[in-house]
């Protein structure tokens, strides 16, 4: 990866180009105001010579203006009842991964009252209730994490893409 930065100073205004964006400073000697390209306001106190200094951000930006417009409000939507039981019919594919559970159980968390039990989960099931709930099933294969049940589980995308 290649990195830039290019630094240009006029007395005690600097100005900072970087792949992040432009920033901008202003202070001498022991104090210093600065406005990063992440859109942070910062302070910086330090005692030359030393190599001691204090830096705290004091201000947000960007987060000023997120927090003045009007944010949509998403409607919470419940999955339907019987596609959550379709979800946990037996349906013959390998066993999820721990990883994968734990994803299936994310996508669940605030969705569902009661905590289900995952022990038994299998692939199939893991990608009926992913898809359930709204979420991407290919998501449970993006992880590198699947250990022991690799080639089980990628005999069985093999299955169901043949049969789609």
């Amino acid at each position: 990866m290649v990195q830039f930065r290019r630094r240009k100073s006029f007395g005690g205004l600097r100005f900072q180009a970087s792949q992040r964006g432009l920033g901008v400073s202003y202070g001498k000697g022991p104090a210093r105001l600065s406005l990063g390209a992440d859109g942070k306001v910062r302070r910086t106190l330090r005692i030359p010579g030393t190599g001691i200094y204090d830096r705290k951000v004091i201000g947000d930006v960007w987060r000023q203006r997120r927090e003045t417009e009007p944010r949509p409000v998403p409607e919470a939507q419940e999955p339907e009842l019987t596609t959550q039981r379709q979800a946990f019919d037996a349906d013959g594919s390998p066993p999820a991964t721990v990883w994968q559970r734990n994803l299936v159980r994310a996508k669940l968390a605030g969705k569902v009252a009661a905590k289900p039990d995952l022990s038994e989960l299998t692939i199939g099931q893991a990608e009926a209730i992913v898809q359930a709930v709204g979420a991407n099933p290919r998501a449970l294969y993006r992880s590198g994490r699947m250990w022991g049940a690799k080639k089980q589980q990628k005999s069985w995308l093999k299955q169901r893409n043949a049969v789609v």
